[in-house]
């Protein structure tokens, strides 16, 4: 699966839609990407997808895992961000939530949010006016053109830039002192940056980092005159020295993507599981499967993920309780379980009493310690838990 941020159109200004009022995400039609390597295809059958999935255990979970990871509380929302601070940091350095979209509806227009607004977040929001961008999960482009068909929201960025020029904003423009307040973040992130990159303490003043540019500076004059240098060498050596470089500079960069993209899947595979322990644990909570059968799903979710979930939401929640006997914990769970306790105590009948294993069968049959038993193995949900 993939990541994608579009850019909706025809979504309704915020004039009109006031905390708990529905707003148009996307629209249904076709939109290349914004690199124009690929098409989004959004049809009826996409956003019957997309409620489908933001329904279901797994999206709950996953919005819950993404809320707690961003600090907002196991809340099953998505948030509505100023921009895309999640794909872009270096545009977005500050992540800014501005709103919640708490439910998704497919109607005749497209796909529909209800939006929870947070005023604080409004007053720090970029100078709009902005535009709604959702971010998709798909899977990779396919097909002759290739499209991609959007299946999971992950949350909504608010842009002043989309790619559908026709597009309403959903907010006006921010007031001078909103904008001043951002400028002024923007000035302070920067000159941290810059205290940084010069080696310099957290408290340097203006003129001890007006210093260290002009040390800066000194360095770059020398760089330049190395580079007058090396450029004298390669006029008279030929480009083979460029060529090496530029191998070097490719392999370089191979091996950054490489390691990114191992960070990646390392990050995506921890979701992942986090994802699969909840979802289990809720299941096992509920009684949907035993401790003994927790394996076999893990496995099982592997495989089939959208078919398992599908088992687990709608199979029959057994009992996995367990009843204690003259002090003896006995697990009710399984039919192993079940046939080793009754065989224990007609077996401790049998010796206590010197009977027969018949009658000392009936005797642990009418003794009501052992109702429970009894009823668990007469259960025919449960004869072959």
């Amino acid at each position: 699966m993939r990541l994608s941020a579009f850019l909706s159109a025809n979504a309704a200004d915020i004039t009109t839609i006031a905390d708990g009022d529905w707003a148009l995400i996307s629209p249904y039609g076709n939109f290349p990407s914004p690199d124009g390597t690929y098409t989004q295809v959004f049809g009826t059958k996409e956003a019957d997808e997309v409620v489908k999935t933001w329904n279901s255990l797994t999206g709950r979970a996953a919005r819950i895992f993404k809320n707690l990871w961003h600090g907002l509380g196991a809340k099953t929302s998505a948030p509505i961000w100023d921009g895309h601070p999640e794909t872009d940091q270096n545009r977005w350095p500050v992540a800014k939530l501005l709103a919640e979209t708490t439910d998704l509806r497919a109607t005749a227009n497209g796909l529909e949010g209800r939006v929870t607004w947070n005023a604080k977040g409004l007053e720090r929001r970029t100078r709009g006016p902005l535009y709604p961008s959702p971010l998709w999960w798909h899977n990779p482009p396919a097909g002759t053109p290739l499209t991609v068909h959007p299946e999971l929201l992950e949350s909504i960025g608010l842009v002043a830039t989309p790619n559908i020029s026709s597009v309403p904003a959903w907010t006006q423009n921010a007031t001078l002192a909103s904008q001043s307040e951002a400028e002024n973040q923007q000035d302070n992130i920067m000159k941290n940056k810059l205290i940084t990159l010069l080696g310099l303490a957290a408290t340097a003043t203006d003129d001890q980092i007006h210093e260290g540019v002009k040390a800066l500076q000194t360095t770059a004059n020398a760089v330049q005159t190395a580079n007058a240098a090396k450029a004298d060498f390669e006029a008279k050596f030929g480009d083979a020295n460029g060529k090496l470089t530029t191998a070097n500079a490719t392999i370089s960069t191979i091996t950054g993507e490489r390691d990114t993209l191992k960070t990646t899947n390392e990050t995506f595979k921890t979701a992942n599981a986090a994802l699969v322990k909840a979802m289990l644990d809720f299941a096992e909570a509920r009684g949907a499967i035993t401790p003994a059968e927790r394996g076999t799903f893990e496995g099982k979710v592997t495989a089939n993920a959208a078919d398992t979930v599908k088992e687990l939401a709608t199979r029959k929640a057994m009992n996995t309780q367990h009843v204690e006997i003259n002090g003896n914990r006995i697990d009710l769970s399984t039919a192993n379980a079940r046939a080793s306790a009754l065989d224990t105590a007609i077996g401790k009948r049998m010796k206590d009493e010197a009977c027969t294993r018949d009658e000392a069968f009936a005797k642990v049959q009418a003794d009501p310690q052992y109702k429970a038993l009894f009823d668990a193995m007469d259960d025919p949900t449960k004869k072959t838990a």
